[in-house]
């Protein structure tokens, strides 16, 4: 055998380079093609599903819930109007409250402390219906 020269090492090696080259492209060009493919395969996927009945028994219930929302939420806004208009007593109108927040505490302390609803309505002097219906509010 003869001996393998510098130049024509070059020339394998820029051969071998060329064709290495060349199969990168075709790799390349495999992967993008299969890129396409997986992306075409995930949009008919996509499109399967909108089509499925249990895509649209999902959207019929996405529905009704945001229904259910809109409702609920009108349902609260006009309960809290109707606080509003409750609260609301221009000429002051209707029964005085007999006894104050802190006076209800200090009796149901009493009674926690063990006294009997008719101390309570004695030291109070109001009747005993009146002292338990406070206890039990």
């Amino acid at each position: 055998m003869a001996k393998v020269t510098q130049k024509q090492l070059i020339e394998q090696q820029q051969k071998q380079i060329e064709e290495l080259k060349q199969v990168i492209k075709a790799k390349d060009i495999l992967i993008q093609k299969l890129n396409d493919e997986i992306s075409e395969m995930i949009d008919n996927a996509d499109k399967s599903f909108k089509n499925s009945a249990e895509y649209m028994q999902m959207e019929k219930h996405i529905n009704i819930l945001e229904l259910k929302n809109k409702s609920l939420s009108n349902t609260v806004q006009h309960n809290i109007k109707i606080q509003g208009l409750k609260k609301h007593n221009e000429r002051g109108a209707g029964r005085k409250v007999k006894f104050t927040n802190d006076q209800i505490i200090e009796i149901k302390q009493y009674r926690v402390e063990g006294k009997t609803i008719k101390e309570i309505a004695e030291i109070y002097k109001c009747s005993v219906g009146l002292i338990h219906k406070l206890i039990n509010e």
